[in-house]
């Protein structure tokens, strides 16, 4: 789990995927993110850099994204 710079809360899966926790009003849902294939699925650990990105590694090496750009569009993430 990662809470990022803007008080946002990710969390890394083994083999579900990263979600994203929102709060709308009194609710909490996740959304969930799913990457390339299975093995991005599997998170093994998350950081911020001092630049905002999220590094969160997993069975099939590195994704990296801006986080903000990530929410807008899944597919916006380095591999």
């Amino acid at each position: 789990m990662l809470r990022d710079s803007k008080n946002r809360i990710w969390i890394g899966s083994f083999g579900g995927g990263l979600h994203l926790a929102q709060r709308q009003g009194d609710e909490l849902t996740f959304r969930q993110i799913n990457m390339r294939n299975e093995h991005q699925d599997m998170t093994r650990g998350m950081m911020q850099d001092s630049f905002g990105w999220i590094w969160v590694g997993c069975n099939e090496g590195v994704n990296v994204f801006d986080p903000d750009e990530l929410i807008l569009d899944e597919s916006k993430y380095i591999i």
